[in-house]
């Protein structure tokens, strides 16, 4: 996964509803180093002071797999606010048992519905893709490489009292032939906010369930 920004179009949350900015959202998110010792931040983006337009730019039910699963956008899907916090291990090596890299994210709607709604176009999303090809940005041999990912499984499941779903998808990179790596992703819907983990490891685990669910009561603090 690679990660896309958006500007703020300034606008319009529904009257009534708690809103924050997006870089109160980011302030919220764990540390990297919550998730391991070894971890390193690469890069981070908010919407910034302002709320975005309710005006969606980007609609997932016509989004290609592609599109849709390999970046993490925000303010662009409606959402009035959003961040995004990608960390690596440089740690890592070929067949340990450890997450490579990783994101956490969070977009906030104007109202519960609105979130609910892109949570379910989301879970549609990776259910229907099974089968598709990306791009590489981490490799930077001459012509570059690709990634072929392959779902195999979404589960519904919860974290707390809320609504989520679990992706493991296996992960087949052009120049680790021979590798088993897994993408593994969870959404959660709470309130009018989407939360989502996303890892690339040598394991298939639910990606830190007590994380998640820190970071939610950590958005919700900030109401």
């Amino acid at each position: 996964m690679s990660v896309a920004t958006a500007v703020p179009a300034g606008a319009a949350a529904t009257r009534g509803t708690p809103q924050v900015n997006g870089d109160l959202l980011l302030y919220a998110m764990p540390a990297t180093s919550a998730f391991g010792s070894s971890y390193t931040s690469s890069d981070s983006n908010s919407t910034g002071r302002k709320l975005a337009s309710t005006r969606a730019r980007y609609h997932v039910p016509s989004m290609s797999c592609l599109n849709f699963e390999s970046y993490a956008r925000i303010g662009v899907y409606g959402d009035t606010a959003g961040a995004w916090d990608a960390f690596y291990n440089p740690d890592w090596r070929p067949q340990w048992p450890t997450v490579i890299r990783a994101v956490q994210a969070v977009n906030q709607f104007a109202s519960n519905n609105a979130a609910m709604t892109f949570y379910r176009q989301a879970l549609a999303k990776y259910q229907a893709c099974q089968d598709f090809t990306e791009p590489n940005p981490g490799d930077h041999t001459p012509g570059g490489g690709t990634v072929a990912v392959s779902a195999t499984s979404v589960t519904k499941t919860l974290i707390g009292r809320n609504l989520a779903f679990q992706v493991v998808q296996d992960a087949a990179f052009s120049e680790l032939s021979g590798e088993q790596i897994h993408m593994n992703e969870l959404y959660v819907v709470s309130g009018n906010d989407v939360y989502h983990f996303w890892d690339l490891s040598a394991t298939n685990d639910e990606p830190w369930p007590s994380l998640m669910a820190e970071l939610i009561r950590n958005v919700q603090q900030l109401r």
